[in-house]
């Protein structure tokens, strides 16, 4: 997806950083412990997706949070991708292992196309 955005809009290069497990925290980590605390004190039963959207809706924070409801259109399929322009290799160019759960950053550039694994070895 990061391919096509940097290959057909005018978005030069995108950096997606991960997050090293165990020594963490973003915003939405609080965002997703309101919504758990929510869930324990309401009696309101989950039997549906929908009813997550009125629990998120409910919870009580100092700014509330903006449900969208998604709909099929609003997905896509970049399954393609890969039987076509891209391909999942498991070397890069050099022939060397890329090994994709240690990689902490991967830049994504109209200039070189494809995916750079940056930063940290």
């Amino acid at each position: 997806m990061m391919s096509v955005f940097t290959e057909k809009k005018s978005i030069e290069t995108i950096d997606h950083k991960f997050l090293i497990s165990g020594h963490s925290h973003m915003e939405c980590d609080t965002d997703h412990s309101v919504i758990e605390r929510a869930k324990r004190k309401t009696t309101m039963k989950i039997n549906h997706p929908y009813d997550w959207v009125q629990l998120m809706r409910s919870c009580k924070k100092k700014t509330p949070f903006i449900v969208k409801v998604l709909d099929i259109p609003d997905f896509y399929n970049f399954a393609q991708l890969l039987k076509g322009p891209l391909l999942m290799k498991e070397v890069n160019e050099d022939g060397v292992k890329f090994v994709w759960k240690e990689a902490q950053w991967l830049r994504y550039s109209s200039e070189a196309p494809g995916i750079h694994k940056t930063g940290l070895p």
